[in-house]
């Protein structure tokens, strides 16, 4: 699962198995003050409910979580290159990485939450080899700061 928004609105990329369908879903927002208080998430196109209501929380640790009514939850994941970047010009302008069979993952570029293109990684302890549409490069991943640093300099930060 890949949630990606704002206060307003939102969209949830969402696959059940590695070899299974991608699914791009519509996600309401409530906020307060500025902040994310709730989700209304629609899964009616993979055959789920319209409106599954979720609260925005944070566990023990302080790890961000969405709490459902049925008690499922889903919590933030914390560790790892898998995650949502950003490269610091556009917080609407992001990479996201996400694992499709260890060690493979996809990459997605996406611009206000439209997909702009796509590509696969290869994650190989903090290197990651990516093959993007413009060719292959390699990336450093940093779990202390996390950050990607690729060959040319440039630094994307995770979420």
């Amino acid at each position: 699962r890949v949630l990606i928004g704002d206060v307003v609105s939102a969209k949830l990329t969402l696959q059940d198995d590695p070899s299974g369908s991608v699914f791009n879903l519509p996600v309401k927002v409530d906020s307060k003050d500025g902040a994310v208080t709730r989700f209304a998430f629609d899964l009616s196109q993979k055959g789920g409910p319209a409106n599954i209501a979720g609260e925005l929380g944070r566990d023990k640790e302080g790890i961000p979580i969405i709490s459902f009514p049925d008690g499922n939850a889903w919590k933030k994941r914390e560790t790892g290159p898998i995650g949502v970047y950003w490269n610091g010009s556009d917080p609407k302008k992001v990479m996201v990485l996400r694992p499709v069979k260890p060690p493979q993952l996809a990459v997605e570029f996406r611009n206000n939450g439209a997909v702009t293109s796509t590509g696969s990684a290869r994650a190989g302890g903090s290197a990651i080899t990516f093959d993007l549409p413009d060719g292959k490069t390699q990336g450093v991943f940093s779990m202390r700061d996390k950050t990607l640093t690729f060959d040319d300099g440039v630094v994307w930060t995770k979420f």
